[in-house]
């Protein structure tokens, strides 16, 4: 399946992470596999902090290891959490390759 066939646009990788919503998805889409359940519409904080977590943590599970990046960086949208090697690279390496 593709973020197309699920309706998800990513036009700013910025915002579009911002919630977790579409980083869940992402992670569904590249691994195959449901994450579970998130928050469809987050609306407060804590909810967005909660999807974006429950992708952290999956992403954690898969043997990445995630140093300094919290979900409150995908909230303040912090070029940290979206550019960091960690994250991007070594996630896509696992599931690429």
């Amino acid at each position: 399946m593709h973020l197309k066939q699920m309706n998800i646009q990513l036009d700013d990788l910025y915002n579009g992470f911002e919630d977790g919503i579409n980083l869940v998805r992402l992670l569904e889409v590249l691994s195959a596999s449901s994450l579970g359940r998130v928050d469809a519409r987050p609306k407060i904080r804590i909810q967005k902090i909660q999807n974006v977590n429950k992708a952290l943590t999956y992403i954690s599970s898969t043997g990445v290891r995630l140093e300094n990046i919290m979900a409150e960086g995908a909230l303040s949208l912090s070029p940290t959490f979206f550019l960091s090697p960690s994250l991007l690279c070594s996630f896509l390496f696992s599931f690429l390759f």
